[in-house]
């Protein structure tokens, strides 16, 4: 039987502590663009609100507004599943304010949710956020247009908060000028994990955007997919934009493909940047266990790769993992920078335990300036195309930069060596 839900009985539910459930094909429908709150400040309990929306077998939720789950309250949650579907021609907010912690919302078993404005996980205004919220997409989509931020405003208090596609989920960012994840804009410690799922974006990826430090994205058997649409820019992941000790761990057969569709070619290039700013130390990127990373252009354009750009001590680890190896892997071109600028020392590239690398250059310390950058191949395949050691005018032996070479199987290829130099490979020390 068919049943429809008004309004007012929706917001006299998200006023108390309760569970709210369409099921059996109910459908709520709220035309206006006021907001519906589960669990809000007038709550009961303020802080542990324990109020519940589910939507399930197969029902229907539609709203013109924003919906907030947790604002200024703890303890919400949303559950669309079995079928159902959520459709918010607003912002979805997961965790609103102070106070707004561990609230979550779970998307599953084949139900489809839509925000139309954004999704936000752990948000906060002037002097507040939330923490310790999460999201879930597990065998079930997500829509989302315009930015997917987590942990927002607050250093220290949008911490901990989560998103997480498992088990055939599928997170979509919709083509927009707008369409980037933030994971970290503000917060410490919030992650975002892809795992047996799929995460399709546009346009840009930020491991940490503004302040976030020890923030981290996973790709664990899942795929990362990241392309330009055909309003956005130029398609491009940062791992440590401002802040230090960001991450990224690519694992267990993981793939991440950043690819340009061309349609905005010869404007700005593709690719990854590790380490952005001279506050983005100890940047990390990790493709391990089957795991693969490969970036397509166009031909004409251009696909960065930078292992510090600004951000000293960061590093790529390739173990038992390729990077920039695919069948069209030929398109384009994969230029790969290690210590781009002067602040961007000690950077490093490892390739070890039966990885494959394969670039079209390789240019260690572009400008010249940055010191004690260290690549090492071990037990792999490398193909740098064009190598490219530093241009100083003082000369190389001021610049004390590293290639190390070991292990038997290890293959080490150029096609040339710019400039003309004396290029030193040494061998591992005990």
């Amino acid at each position: 039987m068919r049943r429809i839900i008004t309004k007012r009985t929706l917001q006299s539910a998200a006023l108390a502590s309760a569970r709210y459930i369409l099921d059996n094909q109910a459908s709520f429908t709220n035309e206006t663009a006021l907001p519906v709150f589960v669990g809000n400040s007038y709550s009961t309990v303020v802080r542990y609100g324990w109020n519940t929306l589910s939507v399930l077998d197969r029902s229907s939720f539609k709203t013109g507004g924003d919906v907030v789950v947790g604002e200024q309250s703890g303890t919400n949650a949303l559950e669309v599943a079995g079928g159902s579907s959520f459709l918010c021609d607003g912002i979805l907010t997961v965790g609103d304010s102070k106070g707004g912690a561990g609230n979550s919302a779970t998307v599953r078993d084949g139900a489809t949710a839509d925000a139309k404005n954004g999704l936000r996980i752990g948000y906060g205004g002037s002097g507040s956020a939330s923490s310790d919220n999460a999201l879930l997409v597990s065998n079930a989509t997500l829509s989302v247009k315009e930015i997917v931020t987590l942990g927002v405003y607050s250093k220290a208090l949008a911490r901990d908060n989560r998103l997480q596609v498992l088990e055939d989920g599928l997170l979509r960012l919709e083509d927009s000028t707008e369409g980037r994840v933030i994971v970290g804009d503000s917060g410490d410690c919030n992650q975002l994990l892809v795992r047996g799922g799929t995460l399709w974006a546009t346009n840009r990826i930020f491991i940490a955007g503004n302040n976030g430090s020890g923030c981290e994205a996973v790709v664990d058997g899942g795929t990362f997919a990241l392309t330009n649409g055909v309003d956005s820019t130029y398609p491009f992941v940062t791992i440590g934009y401002y802040a230090s000790s960001n991450r990224c761990i690519v694992r267990n057969g993981g793939q991440v493909r950043v690819c340009s569709t061309g349609s905005r070619s010869g404007q700005n290039p593709l690719g990854t940047l590790i380490g952005y700013a001279e506050g983005a130390t100890d940047s990390l990127l990790v493709i391990s266990n089957g795991a693969s990373w490969v970036q397509t252009a166009v031909p004409g354009e251009k696909s960065l790769f930078s292992i510090g750009y600004k951000g000293a001590n960061s590093g790529c680890l390739v173990d038992n993992g390729s990077l920039g190896v695919s069948a069209d892997a030929g398109t384009g071109s994969m230029i790969a920078h290690l210590g781009e600028f002067q602040a961007a020392s000690n950077c490093w590239l490892h390739i070890r335990n039966g990885s494959n690398v394969k670039l079209s250059r390789m240019i260690v310390s572009d400008n010249g300036t940055s010191q004690n950058n260290e690549i090492v191949v071990e037990d792999s395949i490398a193909d740098f195309g064009q190598f490219q050691y530093p241009t100083l005018k003082t000369g190389m032996d001021r610049i004390p930069n590293r290639f190390i070479v070991s292990g038997a199987t290890t293959q080490v290829k150029a096609t040339s060596i710019l400039p003309s130099i004396r290029l030193s490979v040494e061998a591992p020390k005990d």
